[in-house]
């Protein structure tokens, strides 16, 4: 008996960018490598892509319930959704809050 993994989250060229406004007002985008995720891959490589573009701290959870993931900091940061340009945020699955 084979078992083959199913992955949850499928980006790609198309899907790959998370555009944002740091705490200094600043527009930032990160690229995700294009591939087959699951939710705590995807949340660590969100994570530490988010961390190394501006020096943020960002903390990324994901909801198994609910399905979405949850990503805050400690300081005021802006999630863009930018559809246009290959964004990786529809707002279904994405929500944002800092301290």
């Amino acid at each position: 008996m084979a078992s083959i993994p199913s992955p949850v989250h499928n980006i790609h060229k198309g899907n790959n960018k998370l555009h944002y406004i740091d705490n200094d007002q600043t527009l930032c985008v990160i690229a995700i490598d294009p591939g087959h995720y699951n939710s705590s891959t995807l949340m660590e490589e969100l994570r530490t892509q988010m961390n190394k573009k501006d020096n943020q701290d960002y903390m990324i959870h994901y909801d198994y319930t609910a399905h979405y993931f949850t990503i805050s900091s400690n300081k005021t940061f802006k999630i863009l959704n930018n559809n246009n340009d290959n964004s990786i945020c529809p707002h279904t699955w994405l929500h944002t809050s800092y301290k």
